[in-house]
């Protein structure tokens, strides 16, 4: 049986519905990964986090310390020089305070 090869449309599709989603954002987790970075026009939606200067919007939530550091460097690794240079994307993971679990909560 041959496998069935995904168009870019709808990889890129894919990768929007599993990003940014609140799918994957559990208020129970400890760890949240953040992305920080983007166009000027693009939405920030959801629980956004200051890093510093910069700003983070949530995208996923782990249990544990190893899978949110994994996920981070996985996405990092991921990223073109001009979404590192000229869009400033990287990702971060930080634990949640309780606080950002209650507003996780109410978002979802």
């Amino acid at each position: 049986m041959r496998k069935r090869i995904q168009t870019i449309d709808e990889f890129i599709n894919e990768q929007e519905i599993n990003e940014g989603l609140s799918d994957d954002w559990n208020p129970e987790h400890d760890y949240g990964v953040f992305r920080i970075g983007g166009s000027i026009g693009e939405p920030k939606d959801g629980l956004i986090i200051r890093f510093g200067r910069d700003a983070g919007m949530l995208i996923s939530t782990f249990d544990n310390d190893k899978d949110a550091k994994d996920f981070v460097k996985r996405r990092n690794a991921g990223l073109s020089p001009g979404e590192k240079k000229y869009y400033g994307i990287k990702y971060k993971y930080k634990k949640l305070t309780d606080k950002e679990k209650n507003e996780i909560a109410t978002i979802i």
